[in-house]
């Protein structure tokens, strides 16, 4: 049953990597404005939602499984992520360089341990 758990939370974080790497690419796409906003709803909603699924699922089953401590190196880069954001966005705090260099970090980061674990 643990191996289990642990399968299910690095599925999460697999998710996150993939829509991590899908999001910049997106932008790459030569769409019309109506194109876009048809593929963000028939697309980008329901990724979304799976997303935030899999980000509650990834914060439970690393608490669950804290012994397992690539799970936990993941959540921390990860809040560590959305701190960047929020203290770009909100507070007005560092440069568009820090929120990129975090972004690719991070990434990298859940690439590589979701790699290690399903390799």
């Amino acid at each position: 049953m643990r191996a289990t758990l642990i399968d299910l939370a690095y599925g999460c974080f697999a998710w996150i990597a993939f829509v991590l790497c899908v999001g910049p690419l997106m932008l790459l796409l030569p769409l019309d404005f109506n194109t876009a906003q048809v593929l963000g709803m028939l697309v980008g909603i329901p990724v979304a939602m799976a997303t935030l699924a899999a980000g509650l699922g990834v914060v439970v089953l690393s608490i669950i499984e804290w012994r397992e401590w690539p799970l936990m190196t993941m959540l921390a880069a990860m809040a560590s992520l959305l701190l960047i954001f929020i203290a770009e966005e909100k507070w007005e705090l560092g440069g568009g360089d820090a929120v990129l260099i975090s972004y690719v970090g991070v990434t990298a980061i859940l690439v590589f341990f979701c790699v290690r674990w399903y390799w």
